[in-house]
């Protein structure tokens, strides 16, 4: 019988779909694997064993998902902060240089429960901007403290000295409470010892810091300008008189206000304040309602100013303009309380563009360029603000808003661009949206990744991407997961890590909702991209416990998880970690109770201490309880945590012969070779690879990685198709395999 050795030293095309386990002569054949989990393909084409993650902080007070969301702020310079909402509360974690993350701040917010989901954020330089079509946008930024030194004075809150009142004080000006007490200032009562009394500029307000140099404050963003929308019509039978042609401090009167014939029943509404009114040339803004007696009602007179002049010959008396309401657009401000606010945004051509908001869920809002909270268009020049709607025969609510080599509009029922090549940039008068496919996208943030924008379809069954092809002018749309749709099941959250080490490394996570009692239940499907390198690879990472959200910026990630009787943790992404929610300690002297365990309470977990891998009692593990653990030696550096399995399961070995594909012929694996890089614990099929098992017995330093390769003997046999190899690992150690080179007897 012929022996045939069948090498595999690519996994560029992922975990592939069961449904093609029998298509040997696709071309992702050769590059796939059966299963891929709890690794990542690297752009080498090999694999190695994913990250482990360390715990960053238990969020309590929140009884499902739906109440958290966090979001990393970026400075221009050093450091970055992830910012945590949940309900009525946001709390800020320093993330120092050397990725260390710890809570420095907290402070009240406006978001209930039931709207902390819906948020989105953009960033402009070093301040984060909040959206909820429920809220006034808001921007979330680190507070300059009026004092120099940046620690402000003292104060006194029983005799309140020195002395504070309310509303009155310099913009900025900052007090560190340092007797508690209950003076009464804008509203604010009960001060305790380390809170903060800060003058925003109009009131006193309570701060809740963690270190004094790290004050925050949440304040509604000021609009020069908003844009406007005709949200009421019913003024076509209205007669308008403006009081002059031009000027400020002009009105503009409902002539023939009244009941009967040649009369109407419009009447001006407060809503219209910030509104614009146009007609007959002109361009008036609307800032009050109302006249001196003893003229007309107050519901039937403007008073604003004009922007550009009403057409008329000289004087308006004796003589006065009159405009036909037929002729005339009323608008009122496109955000309020009552129509609601912009619900996403991005920044793009130096505008910041907002995405739907409540009433208009189809509205594209662009500033004045450089202006960001100036959305005047009634300049007629070229950084006027822009407005735009999506037209289309179904809803395309907006769902989200990207800026790369165009502005990309992902709506519930279609994606849609901007011109890609203009060069003067996008105008009122140039702007377009054309639709580049008519997928439709869900709620879940997309991402730009290798020249491309990957976005969740709105079945939450398929991930799509966006590449522009300058031969056709368009973006073109495809399903990037559908040799591997198995691992895409209901994304609900997204990010994107940028590792800086020589393997060039860069994820797309998109983490699944999943189906009940699946693998891919509260699961990550990680993808790797390199279009240059024909790399498209899934694999699918899980844990103890569920992922349920995540976020990043460049090289930072972290996790929402819930774990145990329903903790939700924040935790950290760290590729030196080779456990999930790692209590990393240093003991100073030596000691055997290791403590602060509150999160793993009741759980076994794996112990890591001095570079070994500690035997615990209940089949090598150790379980926690009153929050810590005993172990039975002094150690030094520990990490506790949970252990995942990595899984690295072949496709059925096919052999191509002069007869063609052997796929379903009876074929016996004689050896197994493995090429790894700083790797130990390798099983193969369940058996471990020789010179790759230790432990803390065999060593009285700690083992060292290994870079080489191992052959394995398999046992005599014959399998019919399934003949496959399956690589794990039991115990947390490094692994990187490069190849899989099978002996095959037929």
């Amino acid at each position: 019988m012929p022996v045939i050795f069948h090498h595999q030293a690519n996994f560029t095309s992922g975990e592939l779909n069961e449904t093609l386990t029998s298509r040997t002569a696709f071309t992702g054949y050769a590059r796939g694997a059966a299963k891929l989990r709890n690794v990542l393909v690297i752009p080498q084409g090999g694999l190695k064993r994913r990250f482990g993650t360390k715990i960053i902080e238990r969020i309590e007070k929140i009884t499902s998902i739906d109440e958290f969301k966090f979001v990393v702020l970026e400075f221009n310079v050093s450091p970055r902060y992830l910012m945590v909402f949940t309900p009525e509360l946001i709390r800020v974690f320093l993330i120092n240089d050397a990725n260390f993350t710890q809570e420095v701040f907290s402070l009240t917010s406006p978001y209930l429960a039931s709207q902390i989901k819906d948020l989105k954020f953009t960033q402009d330089q070093n301040v984060l901007i909040v959206m909820h079509q429920d809220h006034q946008t808001a921007l979330l930024r680190r507070i300059k403290v009026f004092n120099p030194n940046d620690i402000p004075p003292g104060w006194n809150a029983t005799t309140n000295t020195p002395t504070l009142a309310s509303g009155v004080g310099v913009p900025e000006e900052a007090y560190n409470v340092n007797t508690a007490g209950t003076t009464i200032l804008d509203g604010n009562t009960d001060w305790q010892v380390g809170e903060w009394a800060f003058f925003n500029g109009t009131v006193w307000t309570k701060l809740q810091p963690l270190s004094p140099n790290e004050p925050w404050e949440l304040v509604n963003a000021t609009f020069k300008f908003l844009p406007t929308f005709d949200f009421r019509g019913g003024y076509e039978t209205a007669v308008f008189i403006p009081s002059a042609l031009g000027g400020s401090n002009q009105t503009i009167t409902i002539t023939n206000a009244g009941v009967g014939p040649g009369l109407t029943n419009y009447r001006f509404v407060t809503e219209l304040i910030g509104g614009i009114f146009t007609g007959n040339g002109g361009t008036f803004r609307i800032k009050s309602l109302g006249a001196p007696p003893p003229g007309p009602p107050a519901d039937e007179v403007l008073i604003g100013d004009i922007i550009q002049p009403f057409t008329g010959d000289g004087a308006i008396s004796p003589n006065p303009v009159t405009i036909a309401g037929e002729t005339v657009l009323i608008t009122e401000p496109a955000f309020s309380a009552e129509h609601g606010w912009p619900k996403s945004g991005t920044f793009f051509q130096g505008r910041l563009w907002f995405g739907g908001s409540r009433d208009l869920p189809h509205g594209i809002f662009g500033s004045q360029t450089n202006d960001f909270f100036d959305f005047d268009n009634t300049e007629g020049i070229a950084t006027d603000a822009i407005f735009e709607f999506i037209g289309s025969t179904k809803a395309n609510i907006i769902q989200n808003i990207i800026g790369t080599k165009s502005l990309v509009v992902f709506t519930s029922d279609g994606e849609f661009s901007t011109q890609i090549i203009l060069e003067d940039g996008i105008t009122e008068d140039n702007i377009s949206l054309i639709q580049q496919s008519q997928n439709g996208a869900s709620d879940v943030t997309p991402i730009v990744m290798d020249n491309q924008i990957i976005f969740v379809d709105r079945g939450g069954q398929i991930v799509r991407n966006l590449v522009y092809d300058a031969s056709v002018g368009s973006y073109i749309a495809e399903n990037i997961s559908l040799i591997s749709s198995q691992l895409i099941d209901k994304p609900i959250s997204s990010s994107l890590f940028k590792g800086h080490t020589a393997d060039d490394t860069v994820y797309l996570f998109l983490v699944n909702q999943g189906t009940i009692g699946t693998d891919t239940e509260g699961s990550i499907a990680a993808y790797q991209s390199l279009q240059s390198q024909s790399i498209a690879a899934w694999s699918l990472l899980t844990t103890q416990g569920k992922f349920l959200q995540t976020t990043s910026a460049s090289d930072v990630a972290f996790f929402m998880v819930e774990r145990g009787d329903g903790q939700f943790l924040i935790e950290q992404l760290d590729f030196s970690l080779l456990l999930d929610s790692s209590s990393v300690q240093t003991l100073t002297p030596p000691n055997n109770l290791i403590e602060n365990l509150d999160h793993l309470n009741n759980q076994l977990v794996n112990v890591i201490a001095d570079g070994f891998i500690l035997d615990g009692p209940q089949e090598g593990l150790f379980r926690v309880t009153g929050n810590s653990i005993r172990l039975n030696k002094d150690v030094t550096n520990v990490i506790v945590g949970l252990n995942f399995t990595p899984l690295i399961e072949t496709l059925p070995i096919n052999i191509d012969t002069q007869t063609g594909p052997n796929l379903y012929l009876p074929k016996r694996i004689n050896r197994v070779f493995v090429d790894f890089v700083k790797s130990l614990g390798i099983k193969v099929n369940g058996i471990p690879l020789p010179n790759l098992e230790f432990s803390a017995q065999d060593f009285l330093s700690p083992p060292v990685p290994q870079t080489t390769f191992e052959e394995l003997q398999i046992d005599p046999g014959y399998e019919k198709i399934d003949q496959v190899v399956r690589i794990t690992q039991s115990d947390p150690f490094p692994m990187t395999i490069i190849a899989i080179s099978v002996e095959v007897k037929i």
